[in-house]
């Protein structure tokens, strides 16, 4: 839904605005249970390292998720988007596909051992954003537009990074 309202297709602002709440709401309530049991004496501690890890990871995923979203409610450039839409769309999809597999590790699921790597397809993204930007890179702060667009190409980026920490905190 955030990249959808990104790439401007319409009558999405109103699920993106709704998945948006249903995120803030569930951190919320995470934030609000945490397990102290994980604290209590006679825990281990590598235990207590790995919660603490995997918690954090999970808070940084939604903090890239909001920035995506922040970023996609504001009016960018249409024509550029338009060229950026299926590298944008591969990105989110392999995102996807890896939120997913952690999601069936973390119930215990079967599912293939390889993590979507998607560093080549974020490459592909910087590199086809270069070659529609039509001002030099150094002058790109020039116009807010192509901030905000490199904006959400580097959230997808940290996004990646997170999903990435997450699957290696999962491994066998």
């Amino acid at each position: 839904a955030i990249t959808s309202l990104f790439l401007h297709q319409e009558n999405l602002e109103r699920d993106a605005q709704v998945m948006r709440r249903s995120v803030e709401n569930l951190l919320n309530k995470a934030k609000y249970s945490f397990p102290e049991w994980v604290y209590e004496p006679g825990f281990v501690s590598i235990l207590q390292e790995g919660h603490r890890h995997f918690l954090i990871r999970v808070e940084q995923l939604g903090q890239a998720l909001f920035a995506m979203n922040y970023l996609a409610s504001k009016n960018t450039d249409k024509f550029l988007l338009h060229k950026l839409a299926d590298p944008i769309k591969i990105c989110v999809e392999d995102a996807k596909k890896s939120l997913e597999r952690i999601i069936a590790l973390m119930d215990f699921k079967s599912c293939d051992n390889t993590f979507v790597t998607f560093q080549e397809d974020i490459l592909y993204l910087e590199h086809q954003f270069k070659q529609a930007v039509t001002l030099p890179l150094e002058l790109l702060d020039v116009s807010e537009e192509y901030i905000d667009i490199l904006s959400f190409i580097y959230a997808i980026k940290d996004l990646y990074h997170m999903l990435y920490k997450l699957n290696e905190s999962l491994r066998d």
